[in-house]
């Protein structure tokens, strides 16, 4: 399965003391290989940004870790314009938003498996 992790699941994943935590598992199924991130430079910029804030008191060496298995078990995603012509050229900016509802859906995919878990 393919994801784009929102920061906040690596934030929790990475400060909880629960090891069958829902977060937890997306770290744990990345590192196995069962769930591919999809990132790009924007993402690995932010995920870096937040977890270095001083309120989590994250070690550069565990954000490192984490980056680097984002990067080598995951898919980079980058973004590209759309350059040809469209039919109806007001959806050159909806094609924008896709990208976001498509995330979202996958976000939901995994909160939905993570719901079954916890069941």
């Amino acid at each position: 399965m393919f994801a784009v992790i929102d920061t906040n699941v690596f934030v929790s994943a990475l400060i909880t003391k629960n090891p069958e935590s829902p977060t937890r598992l997306v770290y744990d199924y990345i590192d196995s290989g069962d769930l591919i991130p999809l990132y790009n430079d924007e993402i690995i910029a932010e995920y870096r940004e937040v977890l270095s804030r001083p309120k989590f008191k994250l070690r550069k060496e565990i954000i490192d870790t984490l980056l680097s298995l984002v990067v080598e078990n995951g898919i980079s995603s980058d973004r590209f314009a759309y350059e040809e012509s469209m039919i109806d050229e007001k959806d050159r900016y909806s094609t924008r938003f896709l990208c976001l509802w498509r995330i979202l859906f996958l976000l939901l995919v995994i909160l939905s498996i993570f719901l079954q878990l916890q069941w």
